[in-house]
């Protein structure tokens, strides 16, 4: 198992329009198949994976928790 970079991991954008109205734009994000906690921003591959009801790839050696848990 390799523990890879940190995802990137961007907050929601909330957007003022000129009416004054507001649009929040959000990135999805992914999870750790182990524990479930957030790991960042999904990445394309994932978002196609999911799209197309595909298994995504296992992700626990991303994650801090489930990596220092071996």
């Amino acid at each position: 198992m390799t523990v890879q970079t940190p995802r990137k991991n961007t907050p929601k954008r909330v957007e003022t329009k000129d009416d004054g109205s507001t649009v929040t734009h959000v990135v999805i994000k992914r999870a750790c198949n182990g524990c479930d906690g957030e790991l960042g921003d999904a990445l394309p591959l994932e978002i196609e994976l999911a799209f197309l009801g595909k298994e995504l790839p296992d992700a626990r050696g991303e994650c801090p928790d489930c990596t220092t848990e071996q």
